[in-house]
């Protein structure tokens, strides 16, 4: 194959569609789970079991939840690429809905109160989803900011060379 072979170019394109997409989840996933681990430390040393607990439901369930999400989309891109925009629009609905669904749930469960912190609950939920955020904000950054020519400031002649 030539360096100028067609089917490269398909290969670089598909390579970086991948990276584009993967990089993001790795660093929101990443980024998540460290929140919650550095969470879930910090509420054990202070405040004991009910709050470990607390942190780490909250911020698993908030994973859990987005990662589900994730997959979701990403199967629906695959197959019906048209179909993302609605399916990410409920997706974003569905995953509030079940994170709400689990707050209904701790208020209603004597059990569940027993064993969980509420203000670490929220504090897991809260770590989590910021951590998220941010890891797909940086994650999706670096993925179309890489090192392969984006920063270079080489001077380009008139005839394009």
């Amino acid at each position: 194959m030539s360096a100028t072979d067609p089917t490269d170019d398909a290969d670089l394109e598909t390579r970086q569609a991948v990276s584009q997409a993967l990089v993001p989840m790795i660093f929101a996933s990443a980024f998540a789970v460290v929140a919650v681990g550095v969470l879930a430390v910090i509420a054990a040393a202070t405040t004991g079991d009910r709050a470990l607990a607390g942190a780490l439901v909250g911020g698993l369930a908030v994973l859990a939840v987005l990662l589900l999400g994730v997959a979701t989309l990403a199967l629906v891109v695959r197959v019906i690429p048209e179909a993302s925009l609605l399916v990410a629009m409920v997706m974003y609905v569905a995953q509030v809905a079940v994170l709400f669904a689990l707050y209904v749930r701790y208020q209603q469960d004597a059990a569940m109160r027993h064993d969980l912190s509420a203000p670490w609950l929220a504090g897991g939920i809260a770590a989590a989803t910021i951590a998220w955020v941010a890891g797909q904000v940086l994650g999706a950054w670096r993925a179309r900011h890489d090192t392969t020519g984006v920063h270079d400031l080489t001077q380009v002649s008139e005839d394009g060379s």
